[in-house]
């Protein structure tokens, strides 16, 4: 694997592409959670009240209830990747291709499949609501009422919404969240979209002329000022989103930057037990009180951002000689070819599961015999199928509108690919 960290390059010389199988395979794993997590939700919606054994499951599985928090891992993840060339080559940060370059690459990278999902979602709504209606007549309640008709003028907004990326409610005056009844998951794609258009326009313009600090708490104070402006009307859209991304970059250039003044932060030790701290903290305390964080959401997914941050400093130096035995079990971890493999279709999964549980799940309450059996079914056989539609959707909505760099980075990467720094380049352990 190219050796990146002690390079030097000229202003606008750009390195051939790195390889990080790690980043994979964090986002593969943060997009099934996600997908276990509403499945989790979805179960615990189906009666009023759940019976003892229900109840003592449920306890069980509580720590799948922060389905939330895989977004903020996604947009670190994106910050980190889209800064990860732009550091590299050092100089005044400037894009490759320019911004009409940029912009181009992240359509092709985003638009298709989403629009592919947009189109299914409202195909399988009929076939949903059939499901459940059966469901209902059998007197089972439920989630159904989630999937009440809207009007079909109202049906027609949330499509073209979802169609100009405008479904997290910015700017559509009459909603603060624009979603499909049977794929609410597709909000946060608007979100990142609009963060992708930051990107170029605010955040970079900022570290160039004042540095990185500089370009973080911007980001930061005109998302946050945006979340609390107009009686709080943009909340649900989490702008603050667009200060978690600025951490990625951060994080990028730490790790990445041939500055010298990156060199200090990515020498200093304990990113990781920081990380692994700050980690263990955040679920710990949001499993029991997760009713705390949903008071200052911008504030959590702030900290959750800076935890993951941290990590991906760490995992930066897990190839190294010195490496820890944390950092390499989790470079491994997280670089192993079949958790890599599911970060190659995450995007298509975290796109697909929602109609496709709430599908399932509709039909296999009418014909079931108990709610066990749903349980076991929805977080199993069925969460089995969807990883494979979803792979198979990426085949079709993903892969061809890929470059050929793209298309080889899902190939499994071999062992040394986690050696992407030297001894130059973190003169201290990093642990």
């Amino acid at each position: 694997m190219t050796r990146v960290l002690n390079e030097q390059s000229a202003p606008r010389a750009y390195l051939p592409p790195v390889r990080l199988p790690h980043l994979d395979g964090i986002r593969g794993m943060a997009a099934l959670y996600v997908a276990i997590f509403h499945a989790y939700q979805m179960e615990l919606f189906l009666t009023p009240a759940l019976d003892p054994g229900r109840a003592r499951l449920f306890l069980f599985l509580k720590p799948l209830c922060m389905g939330h928090y895989a977004v903020t891992v996604f947009i670190v993840l994106s910050g980190y990747c889209l800064m990860l060339p732009v550091a590299r080559a050092g100089g005044d940060y400037t894009l490759k291709g320019g911004m009409a370059g940029y912009y181009r690459r992240r359509a092709r990278r985003i638009l298709p499949a989403f629009y592919a999902s947009v189109l299914l979602t409202m195909a399988l709504l009929p076939l949903t609501r059939l499901g459940w209606t059966a469901a209902l007549a059998a007197g089972l309640p439920g989630v159904h009422a989630a999937l009440s008709v809207p009007a079909p003028a109202r049906l027609l907004g949330q499509f073209l919404s979802h169609c100009v990326l405008i479904n997290n409610g910015i700017p559509i005056a009459s909603e603060s969240l624009v979603k499909f009844s049977n794929n609410t998951p597709l909000w946060s794609v608007a979100t990142e979209w609009q963060i992708y258009f930051l990107f170029p326009a605010l955040l970079l313009p900022v570290l160039r002329r004042f540095g990185p600090w500089c370009s973080i708490f911007a980001g930061i104070l005109v998302s946050v000022g945006f979340a609390h402006a107009f009686g709080g009307r943009y909340a649900m859209a989490c702008p603050w989103m667009l200060g978690v991304f600025g951490l990625g970059m951060l994080g990028a250039l730490i790790t990445h930057a041939p500055d010298t003044r990156y060199a200090a932060l990515r020498g200093m030790r304990h990113w990781g037990k920081l990380s692994a701290l700050l980690l263990l903290v955040f679920v710990g305390f949001g499993v029991t009180h997760l009713g705390f964080y949903r008071l200052y959401p911008a504030l959590v997914d702030l900290a959750l951002g800076f935890a993951v941050m941290c990590g991906l400093v760490s995992l930066a130096g897990a190839g190294l000689p010195h490496a820890s035995r944390g950092q390499r079990w989790c470079g491994a971890f997280f670089s192993a070819p079949a958790v890599c493999a599911l970060g190659g279709f995450s995007y298509s999964l975290y796109l697909l599961h929602y109609p496709l549980l709430i599908l399932s799940q509709g039909w296999l309450s009418r014909y079931c015999p108990s709610l066990y059996a749903v349980d076991a079914i929805l977080l199993g056989p069925v969460m089995a199928g969807i990883v494979i539609i979803a792979w198979l959707f990426s085949r079709a909505f993903e892969l061809p509108f890929m470059g050929e760099r793209a298309k080889a980075s899902r190939r499994p990467a071999p062992a040394a690919a986690l050696v992407i720094a030297d001894e130059a380049a973190f003169p201290k352990p990093v642990l």
